[in-house]
C-alpha cells in the first residue's frame, strides 16, 4: 500500500510538471506578444551565472496606480507586508510606442476587459508596490552574459533590454526573446561639498544615444521641457512623498528643436536644479530646490524621464518620420548619488 502511494504521488507530480510545460508552450505559441522594458540600473547587478536577473518598469508601481483592495493598504502596515507574497495581482497593460507594454494600473481583482499580466505581490512599503511575474530570469548561453552586459552599458549609457513576452488571456507570461531599445540614456550629476562635508546636488547632464543601426531624431525643447522629473518608488521606505512641481506648457515644436542622431551619436541636455522649473514639493509646503540638502529625506529619489511631444504635435516637421516617440527614464538619483 505504501509503495502504491509513493508511486501515485510521483506520477501526480510528473503529470503536474508536464501539464505546466504544455501550458507554457501553448502560451509561447498563441499568447499576445508585447515588449516589457527593463529598468536602467547598474548592469553588473543583473548577472547571476548563466542567467540574467530582470527588473522591469512594471515591477515597481507607485500607490497612485493601485486599484481594488490594494488601494486600501496602509503604508506602514507590517502585518499586511508579511502577507503580501500570498496575494495574486493583475497589472493592466497598454501597448505603446513600438509595442512596449505600459502599465495602466495594478489590482487584486481580475480585470474583465483590459489586457493584463498576472503576478504576485512581492512587497509593499511606503508608496511602492513590488511585483513579480515569473519572468524575472532570462537564461543565456555560456559566455553570452558578458556580451549582454556590454550591450546594457555602453560607455556609461544604459541601453535597456526590451523583453519579448507572450501573455495568455489569463495573464500567464512566457519569455520569448529580447531586443535592445533604440535609445540609450545616461546621467551624470554635478555636485559640490559644503563646509559640513555634505554633498550638494547642483545640476545634472542627460545623454541620449542612438543605440540603433539607423538614423533617429529626438526632440529637445527649451529649458529641458522634453523631460519630466518623476519620483522613484523602487525603494519604498521613504514616507516623505516629494514630487515635482510639474511641467509648464511647452512651445510649439519646430524643426529647430529636432536633433537627428546617426548610429552611436549622443545628444546632451543640461538641468540646473536652482531653476524653479525643477523644484520639488511635499504636501502643502512651498516648492524647494533639489540643491538644498535639508529639503528632502535621505531616501527621496527621482528620475529624469524623456517624454517627447506626440506624433500629432510633430506632424509636418522635416524629420517627423524618424522622431522617436517613446519614453526613457534615467537611473534614479538621491542627493548627489546615482542608483
Amino acid at each position: 500500500m505504501r509503495l502504491r502511494f509513493i508511486v501515485a504521488a510521483v506520477l501526480f507530480q510528473l503529470f503536474v510538471l508536464v501539464w505546466m510545460a504544455g501550458e507554457r508552450e501553448l502560451v509561447y505559441k498563441t499568447g499576445r506578444t508585447v515588449y516589457l522594458r527593463t529598468m536602467p540600473v547598474d548592469p553588473h547587478d543583473h548577472f547571476r551565472g548563466d542567467y540574467v536577473h530582470l527588473n522591469y518598469e512594471i515591477s515597481n508601481i507607485g500607490r497612485n496606480y493601485w486599484r481594488g483592495g490594494l488601494k486600501d493598504r496602509k503604508k506602514d502596515d507590517y502585518t499586511s507586508r508579511r502577507k503580501s507574497s500570498d496575494i495574486r495581482i493583475y497589472t493592466a497593460l497598454k501597448a505603446g510606442e513600438n509595442n512596449i507594454g505600459e502599465f495602466q494600473y495594478v489590482t487584486d481583482q481580475k480585470p474583465e476587459k483590459d489586457f493584463f499580466i498576472r503576478g504576485r505581490l512581492q512587497n509593499t512599503w511606503g508608496s511602492s508596490l513590488q511585483a513579480r511575474y515569473g519572468i524575472e530570469a532570462y537564461f543565456v548561453q555560456q559566455d553570452k552574459g558578458r556580451e549582454l552586459e556590454k550591450g546594457m552599458n555602453r560607455d556609461g549609457i544604459n541601453v535597456p533590454m526590451e523583453m519579448e513576452v507572450a501573455i495568455s488571456g489569463n495573464g500567464i507570461a512566457v519569455l520569448k526573446g529580447y531586443r535592445w531599445s533604440p535609445i540609450g540614456i545616461g546621467i551624470s550629476l554635478n555636485t559640490q561639498t559644503n563646509q559640513q562635508r555634505a554633498i550638494i546636488l547642483k545640476s545634472a547632464d542627460i545623454k541620449l544615444m542612438n543605440a540603433s543601426k539607423t538614423d533617429i531624431a529626438v526632440v529637445d525643447l527649451p529649458d529641458g521641457s522634453s523631460f519630466t522629473l518623476e519620483p522613484d518608488f523602487r525603494w519604498g521606505w521613504s514616507q516623505e512623498e516629494w514630487r515635482w512641481v510639474g511641467a509648464k506648457p511647452h512651445p510649439s515644436v519646430t524643426d529647430t528643436h529636432v536633433r537627428v542622431l546617426k548610429p552611436g551619436d549622443i545628444h546632451k541636455v543640461h538641468f540646473d536644479f536652482s531653476n524653479p522649473a525643477w523644484f520639488v514639493i511635499k504636501d502643502n509646503e512651498q516648492p524647494k530646490s533639489l540643491s538644498d540638502p535639508g529639503n528632502q529625506s535621505w531616501s527621496a529619489r527621482f528620475r529624469l524621464v524623456y517624454r517627447p511631444p506626440s506624433r500629432e504635435e510633430c506632424a509636418g516637421l522635416a524629420n517627423a518620420s524618424i522622431i522617436w516617440h517613446g519614453s526613457m527614464a534615467s537611473r534614479a538619483f538621491s542627493g548627489g548619488r546615482i542608483d
